[in-house]
């Protein structure tokens, strides 16, 4: 008896693990699929699509496949990306950004001044982020405070933001706020660590956007808001 529960735990708890998967899976599909008004099946591809892809590094943001699979489904001209670190983020947008053959990214980041970033020793900003993909990408060295504020007064409008730098309530309520006004309609407000305070929650009153919570569900701790 001893025997077959030694070898038989293993085989269930695989099982199990499987099963978890799938209707993880299936979760994910339903909520970003009714989130952006786009048939199940473009979403579901989207996600088979990207679960090939595998990066872990220290530090690297919550959800980035499905960030990955907003993108390739509302095709954007431009996004703008505060928080780079190793580059984990902006590898899954860069690479949504190729498979759609359009759009580009602009970055900013100063992650000498950030001790969590947790950039390998030798290592420069965004790291990651091969050579083929960079076609398509700016990366912007500096302060959010001082770089944002420039860049969004340069850029006509963008599609979607997406905040992951100072995660403090008054910087992320900056980056909301600045971000939204240059937004266009049916852009795309995205924010990790919303679970840290409320600002995120009280923006989204504040501008009456549609959105979703996602701190206790399982696209872990990233909120989406849509600009109408």
């Amino acid at each position: 008896m001893k025997y077959y529960i030694r070898y038989l735990t293993p085989v269930y708890m695989y099982l199990l693990q499987n099963i978890k998967y799938s209707i993880y899976n299936h979760i994910k599909v339903n909520i970003v699929s009714k989130f952006l008004g786009i048939d199940e099946r473009i979403i579901k591809d989207y996600y088979k699509e990207i679960s090939h892809v595998k990066v872990n590094v220290p530090g690297m943001a919550s959800a980035l496949d499905s960030i990955y699979v907003v993108v390739r489904a509302l095709k954007p001209n431009i996004i703008v990306e505060t928080g780079v670190a190793n580059g984990a983020s902006s590898f899954y947008l860069l690479l949504a950004l190729k498979r759609n053959k359009k759009g580009h990214l602009f970055s900013i980041d100063f992650p000498n001044l950030d001790p969590t970033a947790m950039i390998p020793q030798n290592k420069e900003v965004g790291w990651l982020v091969p050579q083929i993909l960079r076609d398509r990408w700016t990366l912007i060295l500096g302060k959010v405070e001082e770089k944002l504020p420039k860049l969004l007064e340069e850029l006509d409008n963008i599609d979607i933001f997406y905040h992951d730098s100072l995660h403090t309530y008054e910087h992320m309520m900056f980056e909301y706020r600045m971000a939204w006004r240059k937004l266009n309609k049916g852009g795309l407000l995205i924010s990790d660590n919303i679970d840290l305070n409320n600002a995120f929650k009280d923006f989204c009153k504040e501008v009456k956007a549609s959105w979703i919570d996602l701190s206790n569900n399982v696209l872990a701790n990233v909120g989406f808001a849509l600009k109408k």
